[in-house]
């Protein structure tokens, strides 16, 4: 069995149909942030590593990705174009809303602000982007 990365993040099937750059672009930040929470010494207790799926959507189709989520436990933050679910101990469900123009850095700017506010939580350092 092929073990994955903690932390992943893709795109919505309508963004990465928008472009063929959205998904490598996105690679490299989930490669990134990975390191950075190795780095953070985020791994060191494998009974508590901090797991993250990240989904980004554009921010014109943020409400619409989120519109079917009414289970208990959804955040949504309308303003901040972010939605999370803690739906383990160590697992988070995030969806968040980025524009075209600095792509890659709003999604850096917007994963390091979610997994850092999480892990605070859990009593660990938080990564800088």
């Amino acid at each position: 069995m092929e073990q994955g990365f903690p932390i992943t993040v893709r795109a919505s099937q309508y963004l990465a149909s928008q472009s063929k750059q959205v998904e490598p672009v996105l690679a490299n930040i989930e490669a990134w942030i990975n390191f950075q929470a190795l780095k953070a010494q985020w791994y060191c207790d494998e009974a508590k590593v901090p797991e993250f799926d990240f989904i980004v959507v554009a921010n014109t189709d943020f409400a619409a990705s989120t519109a079917d989520f009414t289970e208990p436990g959804w955040i949504i933050e309308h303003d901040n174009a972010l939605a999370m679910l803690q739906d383990g101990q160590f697992h988070t469900q995030v969806v968040i809303g980025v524009g075209r123009t600095g792509f890659a850095d709003a999604v850096k700017m917007s994963l390091v602000e979610v997994a850092n506010r999480v892990v605070k939580g859990y009593g660990l350092q938080g990564i800088s982007g």
